[in-house]
Formats: C-alpha cells, sequence, structure tokens
C-alpha cells in the first residue's frame, strides 16, 4: 500500500523504506497505471532542469523493486517497456494505492473485496475489469456500466 498523504509504503502491515525520489517514482508510475511513461518524462518529472544519465532511473526501479520483492526478469509490479519507459503493472484490487485526505475534515470510505481491503477517500472512483479503471476488480460478474 502506497500513502501518499504520510509517504508511506507498506507490504504485509510492515512499513518499506524507498528513497523520497524512489517514493516520488512509485507514486507517479502508480498514478499513472497501466499507462508507460517514457523515460525522458519520468526524469523531467524527477530531476526537473537537470541532466541525470539513464542509470539513475533504473537504479530507482531497482530499488522500488528490491522493497517490494519484485523480480524485473519476471515483474509483477513495475514493467519495463525496454527502451521506451516504465509502468505499474500489478492488478490486485487497488489495494495498492491509497491517496492522502485532501481536507482534514473529508470523509474515507473501505471497499472489502475477496478479503482485501481498499482505502478510498471521498470522491468518484470508476470501478471495474478494465484495466485503467481506478479500482481494477478480477471478476466475471462485473460487468455493467452505468452514467
Amino acid at each position: 500500500m502506497l500513502d501518499t498523504g504520510t509517504r508511506e509504503l507498506c507490504r504485509s502491515g510492515r512499513s518499506l523504506d524507498l528513497t523520497p525520489k524512489a517514493f516520488e517514482l512509485l507514486a507517479i508510475l502508480i498514478a499513472n497505471r497501466p499507462r508507460v511513461i517514457p523515460k525522458a518524462d519520468l526524469q523531467e518529472r524527477l530531476w526537473p532542469d537537470r541532466f541525470v544519465v539513464d542509470k539513475n532511473l533504473a537504479n530507482l526501479v531497482s530499488e522500488i523493486r528490491d522493497a517490494l520483492g519484485d523480480d524485473a526478469s519476471n515483474p509483477r509490479f513495475i514493467r519495463t517497456a525496454h527502451r521506451v519507459g516504465y509502468a505499474f503493472g500489478y492488478r490486485g484490487g487497488g489495494e495498492h494505492l491509497r491517496k492522502g485526505p485532501a481536507r482534514g475534515d473529508a470523509r474515507v470510505f473501505r471497499l472489502l473485496w475477496n478479503g482485501q481491503r481498499l482505502t478510498l477517500n471521498e470522491g468518484e472512483y470508476v470501478v471495474g475489469r478494465e484495466p485503467d479503471a481506478d479500482v481494477y476488480l478480477d471478476s466475471p460478474s462485473v460487468s455493467r456500466r452505468t452514467p
């Protein structure tokens, strides 16, 4: 679970350490999932007005993979689009993404699905089987779209 409000990454209830740049990269990838973000765009967002070598970005991806227990040769979380960029590719029901409340008095909701818990802040969410849904539910019974 990534909580951008408290800047905390947790896995199985245990807090994981990431450098500030690695945390920022992970937040960018999750916010844009499942879309591939080109390396040049990521470098511009992470290091504006600075020239950095590609290895800096690869090192951050490696740091995130190490923290998540991900494997570059068989990735579950960070997908490499060779010579293009990176994407967050996990489709585990959305429990990995939690944004901090925008206001101190904002309501927080919980969605329970197949034994998993997702924290949702006040707002609108698209829930469904489409890869770009805010909350992805891998179930054949989820098939309706309402206006």
